[in-house]
């Protein structure tokens, strides 16, 4: 009778883990790349058009270096990418109109 034993289990992160952690690190520079390449093409956000477009613009970019973060297929960072596109023009055309377009300390708490 043969007995068979179980590989020993590894108790250290194993370099896959660590390229994915370090990917999605990376990611977070989306969002100030996205924001600077929305004020450079919009400038600020003084109305509604301004807000749409700085919104679309900072989460096309958001989305596409989060969906590389990911690894995501060609669907998926295509999905990725518009949704976030969407939502973040939504959400800065939303706040934004909500304090009529101004940037004090008070209108950025709200």
């Amino acid at each position: 009778m043969s007995t068979v034993t179980a590989a020993p289990l590894r108790t250290t992160p194993s370099t896959s883990s660590a390229r994915t952690v370090a990917r999605w690190m990376i990611s977070f520079l989306g969002f100030p790349l996205g924001g600077l390449a929305a004020w450079l093409v919009t400038g600020p956000v003084v109305d509604t058009a301004s807000a749409v477009t700085g919104g679309l613009l900072t989460g096309a970019i958001l989305g596409a270096v989060q969906a590389w973060g990911l690894r995501a297929d060609r669907r998926l960072f295509t999905t990725w990418t518009l949704a976030t596109a969407i939502g973040m023009a939504v959400g800065l055309t939303a706040c934004a109109t909500l304090v009529s377009f101004s940037t004090s300390l008070a209108d950025l708490a709200v």
